[in-house]
């Protein structure tokens, strides 16, 4: 015998709601408070070129396109490339 659990349409409406709202700062964890937070968002607000140094010490340039709570996305040439912020030694601007 099978059971079925059903949501009535309010809470079906507001888990897809929850889902497809876009990722705030807050929402996926990174603290806006830190200047080291505010400075990259200045730099993505006004399409700043960055160099970024990798641990590796591989040397990247582009425009920081976005960031989270574990990666920075950089736009070098047209080709975006996902890097983890825990590989980064520095990013200079």
């Amino acid at each position: 015998m099978g059971f079925k659990i059903g949501f009535d349409d309010s809470i079906r409406k507001t888990v897809i709601a929850k889902k497809m709202s876009a990722p705030t700062a807050t929402k996926i964890g990174l603290n806006t408070s830190l200047p080291s937070i505010r400075r990259i968002h200045g730099i993505i607000r006004d399409k700043n070129e960055v160099e970024i140094k990798l641990l590796t010490g591989d040397q990247l340039r582009g425009k920081i396109s976005w960031i989270d709570d574990q990666c920075i996305c950089l736009d070098t040439s047209g080709h975006k490339v996902v890097i983890w912020q825990h590989a980064i030694a520095f990013i200079k601007s």
